[in-house]
């Protein structure tokens, strides 16, 4: 069966979904491709990160990602191993593993993030840009809204090393 989606144009700093949706950091999260373009199969989104930030350690039970760096270096935990992911490189996060990131590079970042199968993670950071927009220091909120997207957050974000 041919597919029957239309080919549309996305421009630097454009989003698929009405609004941007917020992130770690305050930073705005853009979705390039959404699942509603895609029959939920997968959604790519673009990640600003800001430096020595990242999400908690944390799992997907539905959701693998994929991250490929645009600018910035970044941290990252995948199970027990660590990465170090400089721009051009990628890096998988399989789903029922848990992973995490964090910008070591001192300066903002931008990754794109490929979610399969798509739908619950845009889901997810519509409602936690509403949760960090009126209480960004909200844990137990933090915590509700992974659990209703079938995440969970496992342990804590990477640490910040002391500069030298």
């Amino acid at each position: 069966m041919p597919n029957a989606a239309k080919p549309f144009l996305v421009g630097a700093g454009e989003s698929r979904t009405a609004s941007k949706l917020g992130g770690l950091g305050g930073n705005m999260i853009s979705v390039k491709v959404s699942g509603a373009d895609t029959g939920n199969q997968y959604a790519v989104l673009e990640l600003p990160s800001t430096p020595d930030l990242g999400p908690p350690l944390h799992v997907h039970w539905i959701e693998d990602e994929w991250f490929y760096v645009l600018e910035g270096e970044h941290e990252f935990q995948v199970a027990c191993d660590r990465f170090r992911v400089a721009p051009g490189d990628s890096i998988f996060a399989p789903r029922l593993v848990p992973h995490t990131w964090r910008n070591i590079s001192g300066r903002p970042g931008k990754m794109l993030c490929v979610a399969q199968p798509a739908g619950r993670l845009e889901a997810f950071f519509a409602e936690l840009s509403v949760l960090f927009s009126s209480d960004p220091t909200n844990i137990g909120g933090m915590k509700a809204v992974f659990e209703r997207y079938d995440m969970q957050i496992v342990g804590p974000p990477l640490a910040s090393q002391p500069r030298s």
